[in-house]
């Protein structure tokens, strides 16, 4: 019988099935939308890429660069706003800004433990979030969620399961990257992983040219609907982030941070300060900056209503690393709590239980 028929219809379905996938796979690996195969440099701007590996990755890609380093601004993207060189000014030691998009308490548990077992940190800055950290609601656990998986040293996923996902990220991936990277004429965002910090170029064109109207973009947040009581879990978390910075003699300082007076609002108060109430009997100083301040309250030191600027993030240093440092944050104790609580009933805001 002569089988040569078969090998060529064989061979056919094998070449449509594989050339094809093989093809699609040094597109992913050459466009690399999420850099994280570190073959090619093509997304340079407007696409944000996984930032969560790629700070890891550049920490750990030569030998004593972690090291280099002794201190760490961790939290969400709102962190980004922190400039290591204004930290390092006002402490002498070496910053690396670890902020990554909606990242979560256990998130920032993790990065320290691997902070600590692989490096030398002395200094830590963890910037809190009320609504995108302790909420319930703004957790982000999906595992398809591309941007936003952590480096396999910091989370233990195997390499093997963390890289696959990357080849077959989709086409609409790949046609936002190459749009954002030789069709879009304006650079709205760039990412230097050397400092750990990304940019809006674009926004801060139009905020130096008239602050005024830039201010006018920020709208007010929607009013969160009913009420939400604070995630156990991102609490113990916290708890344990706590506990191993004081195990390794850590300076770790907790930050609330300055959010738009507008998005503070749309919380709910009475949740909100039950929040402050857990966070001020923790054994670890936290300096909030939200609320209504001469920094909340003005729109021009806002991109909108969930991200200041810098000049803002540099009065929040000068607090919290000078000590004694003069500014608009307190130090949240079980007295400073009550007294908000007490101005908010006597303002209407809370009902007098």
């Amino acid at each position: 019988m002569d089988d040569r028929p078969f090998r060529r219809y064989l061979r056919l379905l094998i070449a449509l099935i594989f050339v094809p996938a093989i093809a699609w796979c040094a597109l992913e690996i050459g466009l690399d939308p999420y850099r994280v195969f570190g073959l090619s440099d093509f997304n340079r701007r407007n696409f944000e890429p996984n930032t969560r590996y790629l700070k890891i990755h550049y920490l750990a890609a030569e030998p004593g660069r972690l090291g280099g380093y002794q201190g760490f601004i961790l939290g969400t993207s709102r962190a980004n706003f922190y400039r290591v060189e204004t930290a390092g000014a006002l402490t002498g030691q070496r910053f690396y800004n670890l902020n990554v998009s909606a990242e979560t308490v256990e998130g920032m548990y993790r990065k320290l433990r691997w902070l600590i077992a692989n490096g030398n940190p002395k200094t830590v800055v963890a910037a809190l979030d009320y609504n995108v950290q302790f909420l319930g609601i703004y957790r982000y656990d999906d595992p398809d969620d591309l941007l936003r998986l952590d480096h396999p040293l910091v989370s233990g996923m195997s390499r093997f399961d963390f890289y696959p996902d990357y080849l077959f990220t989709g086409a609409k991936s790949l046609r936002r990257v190459v749009r954002a990277n030789l069709i879009t004429k304006r650079t709205q965002y760039v990412f230097d992983v050397s400092t750990g910090h990304g940019a809006a170029p674009a926004w801060d064109e139009d905020m130096r040219a008239d602050p005024a109207k830039f201010a006018e973009r920020i709208k007010p947040a929607p009013k969160e609907s009913g009420r939400m009581p604070p995630d156990d879990d991102a609490f113990e978390y916290l708890g344990k982030l706590a506990a191993l910075a004081a195990g390794s003699g850590i300076d770790l300082v907790f930050v609330v941070n300055p959010i738009n007076h507008d998005l503070f609002d749309s919380f709910d108060a009475a949740d909100y300060l039950a929040w402050e109430d857990r966070l001020a009997a923790l054994d670890r100083p936290v300096w909030d900056f939200s609320g209504h301040n001469e920094l909340t309250n003005d729109d021009r030191n806002y991109y909108e209503t969930s991200h200041f600027t810098a000049a803002v993030g540099d009065a929040v240093l000068r607090q919290v690393l000078v000590r004694n440092g003069a500014g608009v944050g307190v130090r949240l104790t079980p007295g400073v709590v009550d007294a908000r609580r007490q101005a908010l009933i006597s303002a209407g805001a809370l009902p007098n239980d």
